[in-house]
């Protein structure tokens, strides 16, 4: 089952695609919306930077133990997946869900 988007999903809308499916998770494809080719080309250029970010924080956090790190991780990635740069976003997921299991935090990973 394919289940296609066009914006972020709220807890409703997973409380409710999980009622509508009996628990079974459908593939969430994300489909763009209307993004303005200016909208599009600002996006592109600040990519690269929001791809730094995410290195620098992600090394950080997986060193320390800083809330301060994890926000900004959390910020990161969001800034990432709302320029549809899911490939980045991903990436910054992962090394996420791996600081918090080392971390003891499995409930939120």
């Amino acid at each position: 089952m394919h289940l296609f988007v066009d914006r972020f999903l709220t807890t409703d809308d997973v409380a409710a695609i999980d009622r509508a499916t009996g628990g079974a998770v459908p593939l969430i494809v994300p489909i763009s919306g209307g993004v303005s080719a200016h909208e599009a080309s600002q996006d592109h250029s600040a990519l690269g930077e929001w791809r730094e970010r995410l290195r620098k924080v992600s090394r950080l956090f997986a060193v320390g133990s800083h809330a301060n790190h994890e926000r900004q991780l959390r910020q990161t990635i969001a800034a990432l997946a709302r320029r549809r740069d899911w490939e980045s976003a991903a990436l910054g997921i992962t090394d996420l869900a791996r600081g918090l299991l080392r971390r003891g935090r499995a409930a939120e990973a």
